[in-house]
């Protein structure tokens, strides 16, 4: 495997729904890999604009760990 798809990979891998646009820091983070992967192939990156819903982490609900409906398992 080639540094490329080393890279592709991690930049696809950041690239899913969930992970890009949960907060500017990942978004930023994709973006980089999209500039490296860029250069090493000689083209221009195709960067992501700031999603149209908003980041994610704003959306996100804030569960109550204590409460054991929250729990992974049956209490």
């Amino acid at each position: 495997m080639s540094g490329y798809d080393d890279v592709r990979k991690v930049r696809d891998q950041q690239g899913q729904d969930g992970n890009w646009d949960y907060t500017p820091y990942m978004r930023g983070l994709y973006n980089g890999l999209e500039c490296a992967l860029a250069i090493m192939e000689g083209r221009d990156p195709e960067y992501r604009d700031e999603p149209a819903g908003g980041y994610r982490e704003a959306r996100a609900v804030p569960i109550d760990p204590a409460d054991p409906q929250n729990w992974p398992v049956p209490a």
